[in-house]
């Protein structure tokens, strides 16, 4: 429950995010559906929090609680990140930061780093594809590509799928822009 705490806190910070970071202020809530080696599947919630601080930076908060075989296995992670608009239709970001992922008896943290490039084709559409690179004790290194489409002013549908070292997730979402 403590890491719902911090994202929650964190969203107590949102309000004063100036206008120029609105595409980078978002809380996101979903499932997630992953399968890791030996056939392990796990399935839970996902909770994910960015900040816009100003026009190019902003802090980013991930937590998923995944239940695989009776074992309850947590992941965190927390960064800074920068974007810039390439053109009118592409931002480019860079992410670092720290991970974790808990289980019963180990829990395996270090350095992440993501770089993920947004294209928006039409309006509404949104096509993101990147890379999410963790430090080797966390030993993930996944390609990953979401989609989302905007139904309403602030809120955005989304689907992803990632695939790395032996891990294949899947998650679907509901996002809203504040």
């Amino acid at each position: 429950m403590r890491p719902y705490r911090g994202c929650l806190a964190l969203l107590a910070v949102l309000a004063s995010a100036p206008a120029a970071a609105a595409d980078y202020s978002y809380v996101d809530l979903g499932a997630v559906n992953e399968q890791r080696p030996a056939a392990l599947t796990g399935r839970g919630s996902l909770l994910a929090v960015s900040l816009g601080l100003n026009e190019h930076t902003f802090l980013f908060g991930e937590y998923e609680d995944e239940s695989a075989a009776q074992v309850t296995l947590r992941d965190h992670a927390l960064g800074l990140g920068a974007h810039w608009m390439l053109d009118e239709y592409l931002d480019l970001s860079v992410g670092a930061g720290w991970a974790a992922k808990a289980a019963p008896l180990k829990t395996d943290q270090g350095w992440l780093a993501k770089l993920p490039l947004r294209w928006t084709p039409l309006d509404d559409l949104e096509i993101e594809p990147g890379i999410w690179r963790t430090a080797p004790g966390r030993g993930v290194n996944q390609l990953y590509a979401d989609v989302r489409y905007r139904f309403a002013d602030s809120w955005v549908v989304g689907a992803g799928l990632a695939h790395g070292d032996g891990d294949r997730l899947l998650r679907v979402y509901i996002r809203l822009y504040l």
